[in-house]
């Protein structure tokens, strides 16, 4: 087959066709001089509060901690349970964190 000169990669061209209005180049640029340490921080502080707020709300108004170590959640309390928590959980309502313990799983 011929060679065609005439063909251009969209990739190697992208940033002279403007593909991206002019006002992202700043955001761009911006993200493109972060180190990866950054950027891995930024996504895991992100997905935190996303793991908390999803915590929160699900959890509502039933009885249990207001806050919860992130991804790990109340699987922490069954690994060393206190009859004492778990009692105080269970008669906090007819429906608890006990009784709905797979909801946050």
């Amino acid at each position: 087959m011929a060679s065609n000169g005439s063909f251009a990669s969209p990739l190697a061209s992208a940033g002279k066709t403007g593909a991206l209005p002019h006002q992202l180049d700043f955001v761009v640029e911006t993200i493109a001089r972060q180190s990866i340490w950054t950027i891995a921080f930024t996504v895991l502080a992100i997905a935190v509060a996303y793991d908390q707020i999803s915590y929160i709300v699900k959890k509502g108004s039933i009885a249990g901690p207001s806050w919860k170590l992130p991804f790990m959640g109340p699987f922490l309390e069954s690994v060393d349970p206190q009859f004492e928590q778990y009692y105080a959980k269970w008669v906090s309502g007819p429906l608890s964190c006990v009784s709905v313990f797979h909801k946050y799983e």
